[in-house]
């Protein structure tokens, strides 16, 4: 997971990186990324939001078995 600061056309945005590896088979991954985030509370909040999600898609496929 990173939130990094860049900047386009002179003004400051924040990109959001979160990935998420399954316990029990690390091949099995899901990653997101979010562009032109406005601040850095919105970065953190999205950050939070899409570990949340990656992690119950992997949890979900690990116990219906489709890892």
């Amino acid at each position: 997971m990173s939130i990094n600061k860049y900047e386009k056309d002179g003004k400051t945005f924040w990109r959001v990186s979160v990935s998420v590896r399954s316990k029990s088979e690390p091949k099995f991954r899901r990653q997101r990324s979010l562009f032109g985030l406005p601040n850095a509370e919105t970065a953190i909040a999205e950050e939070k939001r899409l570990y949340r999600e990656l992690t119950e898609e992997v949890m979900t496929a690990e116990t219906k078995g489709k890892i």
